[in-house]
């Protein structure tokens, strides 16, 4: 099985200008973590499971909810996909290659989900609360701040009804 990251469903979201991955700041952040974690200059598969948390969350401390805690299997899988010379370690370089595009798929999917959730939660959610409250009898007695946090509740029932039913399928 070869590592590959989640794509965006039928378009890549743009990012204008320069991409955080490109910067001075991200190859420094990535070049400690190397550093801090490489045994020998290479990174081995348990290694590897340290330095993917390492960088997990000193890009966390900056993007909150960009990326999320690598697995042991999703680790297992970078290795074998970015293990270029194939001796079942990384060195600096094909490290830097994982890290980038990590950070730039899971990065390009935090703003897809973040644009998501604004519209789900500034546009839709009221507009059915609103849509409820009128159509349903004696709905305009209720408060439209009640009407807007059932909506809100409802979302969310639905949303981590799909969610976990999506993960099942997955597994």
């Amino acid at each position: 099985m070869r590592f590959s990251f989640p794509r965006l469903p039928a378009f890549r979201v743009p990012t204008p200008g320069r991409r955080f991955s490109d910067t001075s700041a991200f190859d420094k952040t990535v070049s400690a973590v190397f550093r801090k974690v490489a045994v020998n200059g290479v990174i081995d598969e348990m290694a590897l499971v340290v330095a993917m948390c390492h960088l997990h969350f000193k890009l966390k401390k900056h993007v909150p909810g960009v990326t999320r805690t690598p697995t042991r299997e999703a680790v297992q899988e970078v290795l074998g996909g970015f293990d270029a010379n194939r001796d079942g370690v990384l060195d600096e370089t094909e490290f830097h290659r994982f890290a980038k595009e990590w950070w730039d798929n899971t990065g390009a999917i935090w703003v897809y989900r973040a644009a998501l959730v604004s519209a789900v939660t500034f546009v839709a959610v009221p507009e059915l609360a609103a849509a409820a409250r009128l159509k349903i009898p004696h709905g305009t007695d209720v408060p439209k701040g009640v009407w807007v946090a059932a909506a809100g509740l409802l979302f969310n029932a639905v949303s981590t009804a799909v969610a976990a039913r999506m993960e099942r399928a997955d597994a």
